[in-house]
């Protein structure tokens, strides 16, 4: 049922994915030969929730503007196009597919020459007689115009670009367009995914909303959230012009922006998108007025529309980034922080994305979307409520000079120690640049705050008020409760007027909530970025400086980035995990409800670039911290006091038992990591499954064995640490000593290892077929695993040249020639120390047979080994030589260091000159050796496994022999696998595994093994 109002609108949708079909509305057609793959970036995308809302919000703007079009993926399969027979059709068309194809290929720029090139290559491949189909990469595009953004000036460029593109397909015939805009960043789809950003302060991770948070949106059909979306539009924008009438192979997504680009016009580029500038005067606001009785949608996504702030006038002062800040703000008196008291919320994020959907010239979108408790879910009038309390009380106190300059020294200390980026971004965000800021603040104006201007601030908050806001609730539990569907993506939603005595109240002047007040001074703030003096030998490699029973310290002084940063580095090995499927169960939940507990006194240090990491190990708890060392060691004893005096209310224990149901019911209903957790289940003995925990955590968990749990953990450890930075030997022994001394713990009664022992495959192929545990998921998954068995480190290091030999072929065979899927890849395997190789393809039911898939991967490697058996010398010490640069680059941040290092000590290998070992080992390496090896694990005893997780579709067959069928509709029973047999594609060449705990107690183990020799 709608009800129309003049306040705002309510509107829920289901979290399910739903059918989507195109109809050809021309008669005049020919069929020609797929040049493109067969999964299209729009299914691919209908899984996830993010996309579908977007999709659904923007499907409901007035018609005409942009925000309604079609905006991901190609909507018509590129390997089935029907092709208009008039020969400016064809050409047209086949330019639209080339344009594609851009996208698709990777690879690296060699040379400035070799970049004219390729240019003035693709100039003549959109050339009025030739039409050439073949695969470029967009890097060359972004580098080049990269190129001319620096080394030309801006008159050449707007006058160079447009005639080499004169005469490129604009896929409208010269009418309007979602493309035809003054910036395609104001097209839907065509800016940066949520968290895609690269160092805009409302953008990507952190800086959306000042949280160390992903900022994506939370997938999944159980999980429910509430988002505030405000949205409003500059007055005075004249009606559109009648809807376009057009036909074009669509090539609208993210990725494959909109075929538009018209001579004349200045072009700039983002990673994965053209941007085309041209007036916007023309095209009117994505949404009505609150006077108007248009639908508008509602998610409780807060969302509100105001003007474009992309002006000068507003990029100094940063408004929206100002009031992100304080709206996504974890400390006492937020908003997340009152709700979380109540349970009603587990994460907030806050703020304006700056992708094209959110920031464009014709409005701005500020966004605040809260993921809700089941509990929260039936209060989200409340919780919208409290929203509105905060920003009433923001508009009444009006902007703080002391938060703003506290912002803003936040921001210039990470300007000034900020670690190095990709070259291509760093040009690009330069590009992106020049077209908002004045010439002096190129460098710094997407990453600082300059000036202090509270009435521009002011402006901005009185926008946000709940008159201009929609209301968007998504939730499984909406399943039956809507009645329309997305044109696009068949979302299923409805619409409802918000309930009378919230709207008369919100039309009041209700009453603040004094709960909820501005942070307090930040006490994180680093102020000392002195460089410490050594006090013990400089060294290559870390050191062990204490080593006890109850632990061992490794060490290393920064003398190389010389940055006032360190990373510390701590992992709490436990015997008791791994006993039970209900440990590992209970480990989660103690590091969630840990996380939990610290994410209201620890968010002061997040925002001060002060950044910790709580991780879940297969064998202990990991401890990351990271940030200026002058005010380090009080976040880490802020962990270490919290973990010491765990605690948990009951309210909480259940909030985060039910927040980990969702998280596993997530993981095991995509094809990917389902594949991964069976294929890691055959290879470790003692692995517990995901279907394990799940299993546990859904028969039932209670507080008390969680503290009981928690009480035996703490009691007997050891613990491992790594210490790196701007630190002496000295503060680095006392991080050491806090920990043993706060958690009192008794040393374990002998060594524990970390790492599992791996069954040891019997010679043949074995078939591991499992059916996919979402029913409306067509995605399968395909790897096919050789094993090797305990290797030496030369080994490992001539099984990862063959694996970078067979990279461009594999992709070259399996995706760009047979179009089997989208995700196509070799890679180089270390399960626990065993050594081997495997091949793997994402493909669709609705396209393949998962067997089919299987055949061609083995039709490759057979291709393949004659193509290294027929490699020349030249070509072979070409790729030796490419592997060698590779371990031979520079690190280019002190990160990177850490992160090697720490991954020697997490593993207990110790070989910290392991590249240069690998390097040895390379330069001794010849062709014979290559093909001996691949043959080798090629024979006759060879050790195969292939793992099948397959999905819903006509090429896949039910029990009873019927195919099986995508239904979005039906659940999903994720309490245990479905074994699949081998069909006749197989069945003669393969040994069928049809219960993995059957099969692996059966098999030998192999000894615990480490590559370090």
């Amino acid at each position: 049922m709608i009800h129309k109002t003049n306040f705002c609108y309510f509107l829920t949708f289901r979290s399910l994915s739903f059918n989507f079909q195109i109809v050809n509305q021309d008669t005049e057609f020919h069929f020609i030969k797929s040049i493109s793959l067969k999964l299209t970036e729009y299914q691919l995308a209908r899984p996830s929730d993010a996309n579908r809302k977007e999709m659904l919000f923007g499907s409901l703007a007035r018609p005409g503007h942009p925000m309604g079009k079609f905006f991901w993926g190609k909507r018509l399969n590129t390997s089935s196009c029907f092709i208009f027979s008039s020969k400016e059709r064809l050409k047209r068309i086949l330019d639209s597919l080339l344009f594609c194809s851009l996208h698709d290929f990777s690879g690296s720029i060699q040379s400035t020459s070799t970049l004219f090139l390729l240019f003035f290559f693709s100039s003549f491949i959109f050339s009025e007689d030739n039409v050439v189909s073949t695969f470029l990469i967009k890097e060359i595009i972004v580098s080049f115009f990269c190129f001319l953004y620096i080394f030309f000036s801006l008159d050449f460029f707007q006058f160079f670009i447009p005639r080499q593109f004169r005469g490129f397909p604009d896929g409208s015939d010269g009418k309007e367009s979602a493309c035809n805009a003054r910036d395609l960043g104001s097209i839907p789809g065509l800016g940066r995914p949520p968290g895609g950003g690269h160092g805009h302060p409302l953008q990507g991770k952190l800086k959306l909303n000042g949280t160390d948070r992903d900022s994506k949106y939370w997938e999944g059909r159980s999980l429910q959230f509430i988002v505030f979306l405000y949205m409003c539009s500059p007055p005075g924008t004249p009606p559109p012009p009648p809807p376009p009438s057009f036909w074009v192979i669509p090539c609208t997504g993210p990725k494959h922006p909109v075929l538009c680009i018209k001579p004349e016009l200045a072009i700039r580029f983002t990673y994965d998108n053209l941007h085309v500038s041209m007036p916007f005067s023309h095209i009117i606001p994505p949404s009505p007025s609150p006077t108007e009785s248009k639908r508008l949608p509602m998610k409780l996504t807060n969302k509100i529309s105001m003007p474009p702030f992309r002006k000068q006038r507003t990029c100094v002062v940063k408004p929206l980034h100002y009031i992100s800040w304080l709206v996504g703000h974890e400390g006492k008196g937020s908003i997340l922080s009152y709700l979380r008291k109540k349970c009603w919320a587990l994460a907030l994020f806050g703020g304006n994305g700056e992708t094209g959907f959110e920031q464009n010239s014709t409005y701005s979108v500020f966004s605040i979307s809260i993921t809700l408790t089941d509990e929260g879910y039936e209060h989200f009038y409340e919780v919208a409520h409290t929203v509105f309390q905060y920003l009433k009380m923001l508009q009444k106190l009006g902007p703080e000079k002391r938060i703003f300059e506290e912002i803003q020294k936040i921001e210039d200390n990470e300007f000034h120690y900020q670690e190095q980026t990709d070259p291509v971004e760093y040009v690009e965000n330069m590009c992106e640049n020049m077209q908002l800021y004045p010439l002096q603040d190129f460098l710094t104006g997407d990453q600082l705050l300059f000036e202090y201007k509270p009435e521009v601030i002011a402006e901005a908050l009185n926008q946000l008020v709940p008159q201009k806001a929609n209301l968007v609730l998504l939730s499984g539990a909406n399943e039956g409760k809507c009645d329309l569907k997305e044109k696009w993506f068949g979302t299923q939603y409805s619409m409802e007027d918000i309930e009378n005595s919230w709207a008369e109240l919100w039309k009041s002047d209700f009453e603040l909530n004094p709960d909820l007040h501005l942070p307090a001074e930040n006490k994180y703030i680093a102020t000392d970025f002195m460089l410490k003096a050594f006090d013990c030998p400089e060294t290559e490699y870390p050191v062990k400086i204490v080593n006890t029973p109850q632990g061992c310290l490794w060490y290393k002084k920064d003398n190389k980035f010389k940055i006032p940063k360190a990373y510390i580095r701590f992992h709490l090995i436990s015997p008791l995990i791994q006993k039970s499927a209900a440990n590992v169960v209970l480990f989660d939940i103690f590091v969630n409800i840990l996380t939990h507990n610290l994410a209201e006194p620890a968010y002061e240090a997040d925002v001060a670039q002060l950044e910790y990491k709580l991780v879940a190990g297969e064998h202990g708890l990991i401890i990351r911290v990271k940030g200026f060392n002058h005010k380090l060691p009080l976040l880490f004893q802020l962990i270490i006091d919290y973990l010491a005096e765990f605690s948990s209310t009951p309210a909480v224990f259940t909030m985060i038992t039910e927040q980990l149901k969702k998280t596993y019911f997530n993981i095991l209903i995509k094809p990917e990591t389902l594949a991964k957790d069976v294929r890691l289940l055959i290879l470790e003995y003692s692995r517990w499954s995901m279907i394990d925990k799940y299993r546990a955590l859904m028969d039932g968990l209670s507080l008390e064995s969680l503290l009981s749990f928690v009480r035996e953990f703490k009691a007997q450890l050891f613990v491992e640490g790594l210490v790196q930075g701007n630190v002496t030997s000295t503060e680095s022994t006392d991080f050491l000593k806090y920990v043993v001394d706060k958690l009192s713990f008794m040393p374990l009664e002998q060594e524990m290892p970390v790492q599992f022992q791996v069954v040891e495959l019997p010679s043949g192929h074995h078939l591991c077929k499992v059916r996919a545990l979402n029913r409306g998921d067509a995605n399968s998954e395909v790897t096919v695993y050789y094993q090797s068995g305990a290797r030496s480190l030369k080994e490992y290091t001539l099984m990862e040249l063959l694996v970078m030999h067979m990279e461009e072929p594999c992709f070259d065979f399996l995706r760009t020639k047979q179009t089997l899927g989208y995700h196509v890849y070799p890679t180089c395997r270390n399960t626990s120390g065993i050594l081997g190789f495997s091949v793997t393809v994402g493909t669709q039911a609705t396209k393949y047979n998962s067997e089919v898939v299987d055949k061609k991967i083995e039709e490759f490697l057979s291709s393949f080994e004659e193509k290294i058996e027929n490699l020349t010398e030249d070509a072979f010490n070409t790729q030796v030589t490419a592997l060698i640069k590779l371990k031979e680059c520079e690190d280019t941040y002190l990160g990177e260091e850490v992160d090697r290092n720490w991954n020697e000590v997490v593993t207990r290998q110790y070989l910290f000159d392991r590249l240069a070992h690998e390097i040895e080992a390379l330069k001794s390496f010849s062709k014979s050796d290559l093909v001996n090896w691949f043959k080798a694990h090629r024979g006759p005893g060879s050790k195969m496994l292939s793992v099948h997780v397959v999905g819903f579709g006509k090429y896949e067959l039910e029990e009873d022999g019927t195919p099986s069928g995508e239904d979005s509709n039906s659940s999903c029973d994720v309490m245990q696998l479905t074994y699949l047999p081998a069909s006749s594609l197989l069945v003669d060449c393969t040994i069928p595994i049809i219960d993995i705990r059957g099969f692996t107690s059966r098999l030998n183990l192999l000894p615990y093994h480490k590559i370090v020799k």
